[in-house]
């Protein structure tokens, strides 16, 4: 159900991107007035609809993005960011495939990765750069009190109605203890074993009891991955966008 639900979320972001793409395209030629014939007043409106379509398919993406987790949002950024990859390579490969059909094809020659191929990527890399970075402070704010685990008084446990759900849940056996005797400290608990007094519980945050092992089950963890990928992505949208920028005027 979770990778389902995750699907469809892509899916919805993936078919917002590309109607906000042709939308983007159609308010460039607008704003270009190739179409002479047509009144300002009619222009005008058709330009401010589709600057409408794109703000509201844009809130779309952040919303999904935003509001469902930092689980949701790090697999999706990841998958968003391979997408310009899989149109390089799918351009590369369809115009292999047209110039064997027909050796002195002459659509072939403009089907090829260009300085404006370069720039478009670069700044779609660059735009999930600041995304990225934002979400990272945005969970952080809005689901650390919350999702990340903590250290607790064993005293304090029967006041805590997330505490006992959890140690009903993993066992009092299972559950990591501070300077206890033979204990290793693991996962998000090791992270944070300076904040802990003698004796206190540990208790699993959602992702750390959801998930159990792995770089999901660590709320601090995916932060850093959401992190440095938004940096990653950014430091690339520069070096595309400078390289683009650079290829174009060597045409000119």
């Amino acid at each position: 159900m979770l990778w389902l639900n995750f699907i469809i979320n892509i899916l919805i972001i993936c078919v917002s991107l590309f109607f906000i793409s042709k939308l983007y395209y159609k308010l460039k030629n607008e704003k270009s007035n190739k179409n002479k014939k047509r009144p300002i007043g009619e222009t005008r409106k058709r330009t401010a609809k589709y600057l409408i379509l794109i703000i509201l398919l844009s809130t779309i993406i952040l919303v999904y993005l935003y509001l469902s987790g930092v689980d949701y949002f790090l697999m999706r950024i990841c998958i968003l960011l391979l997408l310009p990859i899989l149109y390089c390579i799918a351009k590369l490969i369809y115009r292999c495939i047209i110039k064997k059909g027909v050796q002195e094809n002459p659509y072939a020659k403009r089907i090829k990765i260009g300085s404006r191929d370069i720039i478009q990527v670069g700044a779609y890399y660059l735009s999930f750069g600041v995304i990225s970075g934002i979400g990272h402070w945005w969970f952080l704010w809005f689901e650390e009190e919350e999702f990340a685990g903590y250290w607790l008084s064993p005293f304090d446990v029967e006041a805590d109605e997330w505490a006992l759900q959890e140690i009903e849940e993993f066992g009092y056996n299972n559950i990591q203890i501070a300077d206890y005797k033979n204990s290793h400290l693991t996962g998000e608990a090791s992270l944070h074993a300076g904040e802990a007094n003698p004796g206190d519980f540990w208790i699993p945050g959602y992702y750390e009891s959801e998930y159990r092992e792995g770089l999901f089950s660590n709320f601090y963890s995916m932060l850093d991955a959401v992190l440095f990928i938004g940096i990653g992505a950014g430091i690339a949208g520069i070096i595309l966008l400078i390289a683009g920028k650079a290829l174009k005027k060597s045409k000119i």
